[in-house]
């Protein structure tokens, strides 16, 4: 199991934290032009190893709408609106970002969110992300994860940092659709794996 972020006490999180905003989420008013359907009929469950991008950080002026977001990145473009890379040392490689033969799928988790008193207030939250093994059933690939979260962070201590885990898909994966599971929220989404961008 991967995990994200610092040891914290187990706080429930409300569906109305999950839920501020849904609305103005940027994937609701993506159109993305889904792949050709790939022909499947094996209906057994299978492991799929992921991999994660790193080497990457939020971009300073991004903002989340919702505690907790999935989002999906198809070309670079898209990409380069959430993230870009930590000043590094001349001679490093940067890591590669191949969105000819793969798409990327985000969870993406702020660190405030509005007082559920004050809507004018924010809140400090301290979370901590774990996301335990992919695998493929039915045509679909399912990305299992849950969300724990601290909204006290102990007086002194550093603010919370947002964070973020960050999957490469391949296009040529036999599944038709990618299904990021919370499984101790409300919070999921199906995403239809989508063409390469011409």
């Amino acid at each position: 199991m991967m995990t994200v972020g610092k040891s914290l006490l187990l706080l429930g999180l409300s569906a109305f934290y999950l839920n501020v905003c849904t609305s103005c989420n940027g994937h609701q008013n993506k159109k993305i032009k889904s792949r050709p359907p790939v022909v499947c009929s094996d209906t057994s469950k299978h492991q799929f190893v992921l991999d994660t991008i790193k080497g990457y950080e939020f971009k300073p002026d991004v903002n989340l709408t919702l505690l907790l977001d999935i989002e999906e990145f198809n070309s670079k473009e898209e990409f380069d609106k959430y993230f870009m890379r930590p000043p590094i040392p001349t001679d490093s490689v940067p890591p590669a970002l191949n969105f000819k033969d793969n798409w990327l799928v985000g969870i993406l988790v702020d660190n405030r969110t509005p007082n559920i008193n004050d809507l004018n207030r924010w809140d400090d939250v301290d979370a901590k992300l774990f996301v335990d093994s992919s695998f493929t059933k039915n045509c679909q690939l399912i990305i299992p994860f849950f969300l724990l979260a601290n909204q006290s962070p102990v007086f002194g201590t550093p603010a919370p940092k947002r964070k973020f885990v960050l999957f490469s898909i391949p296009r040529s994966a036999q599944f038709n659709e990618v299904y990021v599971k919370n499984t101790g929220g409300s919070l999921s989404r199906s995403i239809r794996v989508p063409a390469a961008e011409e």
